[in-house]
């Protein structure tokens, strides 16, 4: 079915190539996950970061998040993950995409205020983007860590 989602929605004109590949990763993803039953919930977290990731660098947060949000969300409800822990994912790894190329658009913004070129500021963007891969990675792994905070909050929201 891989090869025909790709080809036949581009030839059929449904999407575009990218669109089709994006399609085509997903389709792969909930296979995995409800036929093979070979991902779980760390590796669902593990995929849903990454299309964020992927995303987040070719569009905003907000269409990435209308975009993106209803197709992932069945993935995260047949594994069990939290609905929050999901949003968190989404929220963090969007992050990267406001500091890197080629979307990047407070890299932008901050090289325009401070008057250097954005490949000058590259390469001091990469510690902080290491600190939050690294915080990506904790909300992945220890989902009870990210829903500490909400669970002092708002319990009730959590069941």
């Amino acid at each position: 079915m891989t090869p025909g989602i790709i080809v036949g929605g581009k030839i059929f004109g449904w999407f575009t190539a990218t669109e089709a590949a994006c399609i085509a990763v997903l389709y792969a993803a909930v296979l995995s996950l409800l036929v093979y039953r070979d991902m779980d919930l760390a590796a669902t977290g593990v995929f849903i970061a990454g299309v964020f990731l992927v995303v987040g660098c070719f569009l905003d947060a907000i269409p990435a998040i209308i975009i993106c949000a209803p197709i992932l969300e069945p993935l995260a409800k047949a594994v069990a993950m939290d609905r929050v822990h999901f949003a968190m994912i989404g929220i963090v790894s969007l992050a990267f995409g406001l500091v890197t190329p080629p979307y990047g658009l407070c890299l932008m913004i901050a090289c325009s205020v401070a008057g250097i070129r954005i490949r000058d500021a590259i390469k001091d963007t990469g510690i902080m983007l290491v600190a939050m891969l690294l915080v990506l990675a904790i909300v992945v792994v220890w989902p009870k860590l990210s829903l500490w905070l909400p669970g002092l909050i708002s319990p009730e929201f959590l069941r």
